[in-house]
């Protein structure tokens, strides 16, 4: 349905997430918030990650990206625009800024 497209598109402008951007994750009390450099979109089969204390099949494939994070690990998340904030509450993600306020892009 392009009408559906369209707003998917919209949601991904809005959010500023693409592939070489840098986001902070909050994986919950016990890992707090963990950077990590987007390495492309959500493919069918992936695993998306769901914090222990975020609610169960709250997640969606619609905004899920991979990240490759800080840790060395890789998970596909759900950056979805509900959940852009920078409260620390799992589930949580916003952009990783640089001095100048925008938005960091790895090798920046």
């Amino acid at each position: 349905d392009v009408e559906e497209a369209d707003v998917g598109q919209v949601r991904l402008l809005v959010s500023g997430v693409d592939v070489d951007v840098r986001v902070q994750y909050h994986f919950g009390s016990e890992l707090g918030w963990i950077g990590g450099v987007v390495v492309g979109r959500y493919r069918r089969g992936c695993v998306i990650y769901e914090p222990d204390e975020l609610a169960q099949d709250s997640t969606s494939t619609a905004m899920a990206w991979l990240v490759e994070w800080d840790d060395g690990d890789t998970e596909c998340v759900d950056l979805c625009l509900e959940r852009q904030s920078r409260d620390a509450r799992a589930g949580n993600w916003h952009l990783e800024a640089d001095p100048d306020g925008s938005a960091s892009a790895s090798g920046n």
